[in-house]
């Protein structure tokens, strides 16, 4: 059974800065211990994978102006905030590129 995209199970906020900086700050349940994550241009898509390989689509629109700069990111930092807004420590996984992915 594939899980909903995490849009319906997290409320999410994407953030790339001028220096293709990715950044994706969570909110709800734990999220699982993911390794890596994959944006994919032609499709508008990011996902993420856990060590076994299992992926799980994030659900965003990503605006095209974020899609440019998360294309020249390399990785993607999972920062949990608190419903008190404090922000848990971050963890940072690779961030692959569609055509870098294994096919």
């Amino acid at each position: 059974m594939q899980e909903l995209p995490l849009a319906q199970t997290h409320e999410l906020e994407l953030i790339v800065d001028r220096r293709n900086r990715a950044v994706l700050l969570h909110r709800g349940p734990e999220l699982e211990d993911y390794l890596w994550a994959q944006f994919d241009p032609e499709h508008n898509g990011l996902t993420l994978f856990t060590e076994k390989g299992e992926p799980r689509n994030l659900g965003l629109a990503i605006p095209k102006s974020f899609s440019d700069k998360l294309a020249r990111a390399s990785t993607l930092k999972l920062i949990s905030v608190s419903e008190r807004l404090h922000a848990g420590r971050p963890r940072q996984i690779s961030l692959l590129q569609t055509t870098e992915a294994f096919s």
